[in-house]
């Protein structure tokens, strides 16, 4: 049999596969006139033992010879290259802990100041998320003691991600640090300035627990806070409840419109929610969520366009709202809302959201009155499930102003 030749190079008599190795062994078996049936344990022993003896030789059927060979020359030119100990490449491959020290021969300082000043020049990263970021990783640089990403081993990580979760922070929390965490060293790592990501192996599992899930408001929620807003003299403390009621928008897409996002569009009154007024730092959370919103007829009979006619028609539609230092009013109008909604109108549920409730609570009156899932994802801006058809074309806003109208008004 060939498997039993003697070679300089095991790679001319390879096997292509497991049906070569068979057709071989049929061949012999005929050849020595044994009595050994294709099918039985006799016949898969034999074979089990060729191909233990094949792969001695030559190292693989053909297909995986070549394989084989370029992954280890690579393996080597990486070591040979980064000046890598071979202990530490044994290490990485048991999945051990791998240090990597300050100053390590090979291995380059990388800053995390650098690497999120880089990673923002590269993704065009808005300021306030960077200023979030950083934050985070100020939290790792305190427990390492140092600022160096590519001495951060992922000994320290796991170090660091126990600390987080016997602090007492939630789940989705850790989670979005580690997210952050990836990121920067996937960017790191593509970029060439370190040679693997220690966060790639941290696993954070934790069960979500169902007591923290949050619940929309009620209609008798919706009722007490409606009535409170018509008490209101404050413009968004007036009106913000009510859109986000009637629309189901999200209260920074409310908080940062301008006057003029509020028109009318083929004989429909809509909220334009798009970033055409909101600046360069203007943000939307995805992109389907621009999007043409109609408005509620009881918006129109409580008088809010009356609110709108009354604004310079360049300004903010809530210019009483103070912005942040990054130029939004979305945090500082979640703070005075969600007080208003806890101190004044006395919801105090900790599982309802002062203001994302709402979203839960527009999703449950549109089920209500049987409005179609694609219509209401249509008016939310939630991207559906229903495959890539529903990113082709536009829902026009009169038919989404029919299904609006299906909503009855709470008080």
């Amino acid at each position: 049999m060939g498997l039993l030749k003697n070679s300089l190079d095991g790679h001319d008599l390879a096997l292509t596969g497991e049906g070569q190795l068979r057709e071989s062994l049929d061949r012999f078996i005929g050849v020595r006139g044994l009595e050994v049936r294709p099918n039985s344990s006799a016949f898969a022993r034999l074979k089990r033992e060729c191909q233990i003896l094949h792969h001695e030789r030559t190292d693989g059927y053909y297909g995986e010879i070549d394989a084989r060979r370029e992954a280890t020359v690579k393996i080597l030119d990486a070591i040979e290259t980064l000046e890598i100990e071979p202990q530490h490449v044994a290490a990485f491959i048991e999945g051990k802990p791998v240090e990597s020290p300050t100053g390590k021969v090979g291995i380059r300082s990388y800053p995390w100041p650098d690497l999120i000043a880089d990673w923002v020049r590269e993704t065009r990263a808005k300021e306030k998320t960077a200023y979030s970021w950083t934050k985070i990783i100020n939290k790792l640089t305190a427990h390492v003691g140092h600022d160096d990403a590519a001495a951060v081993t992922e000994h320290d990580l796991i170090g660091w991600k126990d600390k987080l979760v016997s602090s007492g922070l939630s789940p989705t929390t850790i989670k979005n640090h580690l997210t952050v965490l990836r990121t920067l060293y996937n960017f790191a790592k593509g970029n060439k300035r370190i040679p693997a990501s220690p966060a790639a192996g941290v696993k954070y599992r934790a069960k979500s627990d169902p007591r923290r899930k949050r619940r929309g408001y009620t209609e008798e929620d919706a009722k007490r806070i409606l009535i409170a807003a018509r008490k209101e003299n404050e413009a968004h403390l007036r009106w913000v409840p009510w859109i986000e009621a009637f629309t189901g928008a999200r209260l920074e897409e409310i908080c940062g419109a301008y006057v003029a996002d509020v028109y009318e569009f083929g004989g429909v009154w809509c909220l334009d929610i798009r970033l055409d007024n909101r600046g360069e730092d203007g943000s939307l959370k995805t992109e389907g969520s621009e999007r043409k919103t109609p408005l509620h007829p009881a918006l129109i009979v409580e008088g809010f366009l009356d609110y709108v006619r009354s604004l310079p028609k360049d300004g903010p539609l809530f210019p009483g709202i103070t912005p942040d230092r990054f130029g939004s009013r979305a945090g500082n109008g979640t703070k005075t809302i969600g007080r208003w909604i806890r101190e004044r109108v006395r919801i105090i549920d900790p599982r309802k959201a002062p203001n994302h409730s709402w979203r839960h609570y527009f999703k449950s009156v549109c089920r209500d009155a049987d409005i179609e899932e694609e219509h209401h994802d249509a008016l939310t801006g939630h991207k559906g499930q229903g495959g890539e058809g529903r990113d082709y074309g536009e829902y026009y806003v009169r038919k989404l102003y029919r299904e609006i109208c299906k909503i009855k008004s709470p008080v």
